[in-house]
């Protein structure tokens, strides 16, 4: 049985499901805080896992890094 496939957000859904503006997820992302990955090249869409943002918000980082 194949395992099935991890679901992403886009930063800009990411933000939203967090309450904060889609910048501040950008730079959470740049700082390393939640792992991410670019789609296309530059510019273009960034993918995160929904198991990746569930372990920052359930670590209270949210919170600790909110600007």
């Amino acid at each position: 049985m194949p395992l099935p496939k991890p679901e992403y957000v886009n930063m800009r859904r990411a933000a939203k499901l967090m309450a904060v503006h889609h910048k501040t997820v950008r730079r959470w992302i740049d700082g390393g805080l939640i792992p991410a990955m670019q789609i296309g090249g530059k510019g273009t869409q960034v993918l995160i896992a929904i198991s990746d943002l569930h372990d920052f918000i359930e670590k209270g980082a949210i919170h600790d890094h909110e600007e």
